[in-house]
């Protein structure tokens, strides 16, 4: 089984904030969320909102939430924030989406053809996740020659690694989050919270 990653990334914003955002996203979609911190929840049904590093409060995901781009745009928009959503999908492809109070400023994605569907071909999926360094660096804060050095190396054509992301974030001032990093909050999800989810996006 190759590598699973959702996680989204809030810029100076309260850990409590960031948690009852992402429980308000859920409630909104029928997903039950409830604060569950100190206790043992398996990783599939458990979203861990991190301690902030750096001003940098990292929401880990179970690795299979397809919505991470959703939700990340909804902590950016009802927070006033800026924010960073990545996720790799079975090893085959990274994406990461940056924004800034709901906006979408920038989408990169390693390989754009993982992201094609029956509606949407490649000729109009790949311009949209093609990736704009100087947007992220003027965002950000960072150079925009390191960001496009990660874009490019980590296209499916050269180099790519499924752990890339890791080194990007670092670049835009983001710690991925070890598994000795503190937790703020720890929210439990229903079991069901992936049908659940299914059906509400499929609307």
């Amino acid at each position: 089984m190759g590598l699973f990653v959702a996680m989204a990334a809030v810029r100076d914003v309260a850990v409590r904030d960031v948690a009852t955002a992402v429980e308000a996203w859920c409630s909104d979609r029928f997903v039950v969320c409830s604060d569950a911190t100190g206790s043992d929840v398996e990783s599939s049904n458990r979203i861990d909102v991190m301690e902030p590093v750096d001003g940098w409060t990292v929401v880990a995901l179970p690795g299979y939430f397809i919505p991470y781009e959703e939700i990340a745009t909804h902590l950016s928009a009802e927070l006033g924030a800026v924010a960073s959503a990545v996720a790799v999908s079975d090893s085959d492809c990274w994406q990461q989406v940056s924004l800034d109070s709901g906006r979408i400023v920038d989408r990169f994605a390693t390989d754009a053809r993982y992201l094609v569907s029956d509606l949407e071909p490649l000729s109009v999926v790949a311009p949209r996740w093609e990736g704009d360094p100087q947007a992220v660096a003027t965002l950000l804060g960072c150079d925009a020659r390191d960001v496009a050095r990660h874009y490019k190396r980590n296209r499916r054509s050269r180099t790519f690694d499924d752990w890339g992301f890791v080194a990007l974030w670092a670049t835009e001032g983001i710690t991925y989050p070890e598994p000795s990093a503190t937790i703020g909050v720890t929210l439990a999800l229903g079991d069901d919270w992936a049908s659940v989810l299914h059906r509400v996006m499929r609307r």
